[in-house]
């Protein structure tokens, strides 16, 4: 292919990523698409206007505004959608609802609107509509919302048989991704259990309140009236298991004793944002909780990798949280600051929620293997403390019976089971000697015969051992 053509064809591609097609084409082969930026929308300063207005008098710009940290806004979306098959096709779309309450979806045709949609106060994270095209229809849809975080409106449309598909698929995730976070949270509680080590049950707090902030994300306590607080409540107890696990498992008190003050106070503003924010409803005060969190993480990331290689474990703290960290970023810019120039669903926050934990399970086995030497190492020292135990009960006994020196070297070699002949050899004396110091030694032990020592030097030891 001619080098022309092919730049040609790049800058074609890029075109379409920058700006969004006048409307959305389905043809037999369309399966899904996300739509976030083939909308144009219009800003309803007043909130009074009228879908008749809308249609007939508004002018749409392309969705590409972000309209940084503004709140309490209402926008109007318009999407073009054309039907080129030979065939109806039946629509899905799907809806994050994180960042409004209020929605109203119209379909316009044949200069003639239809309301497909309309609830207020959602609740639900997810929102599904469907609706169908007819061959060679040209539909506009109309969505109306009113947001409450950021104007962050994230749609993608699905062919209604591959939306079942990617339903399907999604429970399955959710399962695999619920299912394998319990086990390692079960994992570092059994760990615990058995050895008391603080590192583990920091982490399983740790985790569990990742699992549960994921679960809020996932719409789980969608039905709870409380929800809010919920989450600002696992947001706190993130920040602070955060703190509690990364100064268990790095040291951070031992190589930076002031960076706990600044934490100290990190979190407590972070807990003065969060109870403002119950209290007044302000999005603004819960973002700047999340920012604070980020701002946590991002102090240990860099400890992690001052620490790096002076400790081992802040090295399984920069592989984690740094995953963490871009995965934050690119959740809180386009939910709570409206910065959208990219789509981050929850699908990636949770996967790489799971790097985070197989990098952690890792460094919970490599925990484990030093714990285990350690105890192979007391067991050892035990032994020696034991061995020497023996010799203080030993030389007790010489001492209580009045033995010499000669008569004690006698007496050691009968207990290790050595005849007269081999005594004499190691002591270098005839053997008329050793059974001369023999019967002195049965004298002072009131024995008659060397089998009864060895009985009677147990008994001594395990009278000393009571």
């Amino acid at each position: 292919m001619d080098l022309s053509i092919k730049f040609s064809l790049l800058f074609c591609l890029l075109f379409q990523s920058i700006y969004p097609q006048d409307k959305l084409i389905i043809d037999h082969e369309f399966k899904s698409k996300v739509c976030t930026h083939d909308l144009y929308y219009v800003l309803d300063t007043s909130k009074k206007l009228e879908l008749e207005e809308i249609v007939n008098d508004a002018e749409f710009a392309i969705n590409k505004e972000s309209f940084f940290r503004q709140t309490d806004l209402r926008l109007w979306y318009k999407l073009k959608v054309k039907n080129v098959s030979k065939e109806t096709k039946n629509l899905v779309f799907s809806i994050n609802a994180e960042c409004f309450n209020d929605l109203e979806v119209y379909q316009y045709t044949n200069h003639q609107a239809q309301q497909i949609y309309s609830l207020k106060d959602i609740k639900e994270k997810d929102i599904q509509i469907s609706t169908s095209i007819t061959n060679n229809e040209l539909v506009e849809y109309y969505f109306k919302v009113d947001f409450t975080k950021s104007t962050y409106f994230p749609l993608e449309i699905f062919e209604k048989e591959e939306f079942l598909k990617h339903k399907t698929q999604n429970q399955l995730e959710l399962g695999l991704f619920y299912g394998i976070s319990f086990i390692i949270l079960l994992i570092n509680i059994f760990f615990y259990v058995n050895t008391k080590d603080k590192f583990y049950i920091y982490y399983s707090f740790l985790l569990l309140s990742i699992i549960l902030i994921l679960a809020e994300i996932d719409g789980f306590f969608a039905d709870f009236f409380f929800v809010r607080y919920i989450d600002v409540f696992l947001q706190l107890m993130l920040v602070i298991f955060l703190t509690l696990f990364t100064n268990e498992a790095v040291g951070i008190k031992k190589f930076y004793p002031k960076i706990i003050t600044i934490i100290f106070l990190l979190i407590s503003l972070n807990t003065f944002f969060y109870i403002v924010f119950a209290l007044n409803d302000n999005t603004l005060w819960y973002s700047v909780g999340k920012v604070l969190n980020t701002t946590i993480l991002v102090i240990y990331l860099f400890l992690g990798f001052l620490l790096f290689n002076k400790q081992v474990y802040a090295r399984f703290l920069v592989i984690g949280y740094l995953i963490l960290f871009i995965s934050n970023i690119l959740y809180i810019l386009p939910f709570d600051f409206g910065v959208y120039y990219f789509d981050f669903s929850n699908r990636y926050l949770k996967m790489s929620s799971l790097f985070e934990m197989v990098v952690f399970l890792y460094a919970i086995s490599y925990r484990n293997g030093v714990i285990k030497n350690n105890l192979i190492e007391n067991i050892k020292k035990s032994d020696t403390s034991k061995k020497k135990s023996n010799e203080e009960i030993f030389e007790s006994f010489i001492k209580k019976h009045n033995l010499t020196l000669r008569e004690t070297e006698i007496v050691n070699y009968i207990l290790l089971g050595k005849t007269n002949k081999e005594i004499s050899e190691k002591l270098f004396v005839q053997e008329v000697t050793v059974k001369y110091h023999i019967s002195n030694i049965f004298r002072k032990l009131d024995i008659k015969k060397r089998t009864e020592l060895t009985p009677m030097f147990l008994k001594f030891k395990s009278d000393q051992e009571i």
